[in-house]
């Protein structure tokens, strides 16, 4: 069963998007610990947040999309080739005009093995898994399945999504 792209869905991808890129933005610019204690809270819960819970909709997008479908090498191929077009010539500007070193290049030029995109990295993970997920998927009734998902979900994507991170003894 193929499914079709919807709008709707494309929406949410697109909003999820910009949580992603705000968080980031917030997070290269912004010294959360120089801010008082009202702002830190405002800052950590909308842009973390919902950085947070953005990478969790592209998975659940990315789940509900693959579920059903076999198995393809060229998907991680695609993933990992369209991913080094954008981490090599940054990393090369990086070595040339920051003083980045050698390694830094290196594990740019390897995003996947280097973690230094950690979502990629959980991205070609998850695609690997899918032949095994949807194999679970097809034998086990829905019912069996959902509960699954809601215990997996509250044991490790809940706590990781809402519980702040310490860092240094300082919320944020």
């Amino acid at each position: 069963m193929k499914k079709n792209r919807d709008s709707n869905i494309e929406l949410l991808r697109i909003i999820a998007a910009l949580f992603v890129l705000s968080y980031h933005t917030v997070n290269a610019t912004v010294d959360i610990n120089a801010l008082e204690l009202p702002s830190r809270f405002v800052m950590t819960g909308l842009f973390f947040g919902m950085g947070r819970i953005s990478v969790n909709i592209f998975v659940i997008i990315s789940a509900w999309f693959l579920c059903e479908q076999n198995f393809k090498f060229e998907r991680i191929t695609n993933t990992w080739l369209s991913t080094i077009f954008y981490t090599v010539p940054i990393a090369i500007s990086f070595v040339c005009f920051c003083k980045a070193d050698l390694v830094y290049l290196i594990t740019n030029m390897f995003p996947v093995f280097f973690q230094p995109l950690w979502f990629i990295t959980a991205y070609i993970f998850l695609l690997f898994l899918t032949p095994l997920l949807n194999l679970i998927l097809s034998k086990y009734e829905k019912r069996k399945c959902r509960n699954m998902i809601i215990f997996l979900s509250a044991l490790f994507v809940l706590p990781m999504t809402f519980l702040p991170r310490v860092r240094g003894g300082i919320l944020f």
